[in-house]
């Protein structure tokens, strides 16, 4: 009787102990694994980068040639400015996005540093590819090019907002994608806060 008390103590005490070194194996297996997909991401961003570049340049120049086009000096000043403003911006709030991202992932590598438990970890590789998934959609996004498309004067309001209307619609998917990190890394540290 007592031998099969501790028999059962023992096997429960294995369960454990195999649950708890089978973990981490699967969490560092789960690291590698989005270690290699950024990898590869990077990869193929930056081929598309260029590729991007390239079609950013002929749209620039296309369009110049278009508002030469245009008669009033008034509308092509209009033009140019809003042109420029829309590309100003999408580089100043990806730039905010990208400091936003580095901040999280510094203070998820602190984080990592202070936590024990396989609940937290698990968390931290979720909050982790979170990070990894928004850093690459700011980059796709801070390389995208809102040139206003028109073919003559009276369709040059239509084309501006258009243009304008895309840019927030991608830098609202992006905002949300940046959201979703920020509240992960939230939930790790209230996971900490509960743990201690």
């Amino acid at each position: 009787m007592v031998y099969c008390l501790y028999m059962k103590k023992f096997i429960l005490f294995c369960l454990t102990l195999l649950i708890i070194t089978a973990t981490p194996i699967s969490a560092q297996e789960n690291r590698n694994q989005i270690r290699e997909e950024v990898k590869t991401n990077i990869a193929t961003s930056s081929a598309k980068r260029t590729e991007l570049k390239e079609r950013v340049q002929t749209r620039i120049e296309e369009f110049k040639a278009k508002i030469a086009q245009i008669k009033d000096e008034r509308k092509q000043k209009i033009a140019e400015r809003v042109n420029t403003q829309m590309a100003h911006l999408n580089q100043q709030i990806t730039t905010r996005f990208t400091n936003t991202l580095i901040r999280l992932r510094a203070l998820l590598d602190k984080l990592s540093a202070r936590s024990e438990k396989v609940e937290v970890k698990a968390a931290i590789e979720t909050a982790s590819g979170l990070i990894v998934k928004a850093e690459e959609s700011v980059q796709v996004q801070a390389s995208k090019d809102y040139t206003i498309v028109f073919n003559d004067e009276t369709d040059l309001k239509a084309g501006a907002s258009t243009a304008k209307q895309q840019l927030k619609g991608d830098l609202e998917t992006v905002r949300a994608q940046v959201t979703t990190a920020h509240q992960a890394v939230v939930d790790v540290l209230q996971m900490l806060k509960e743990a201690v």
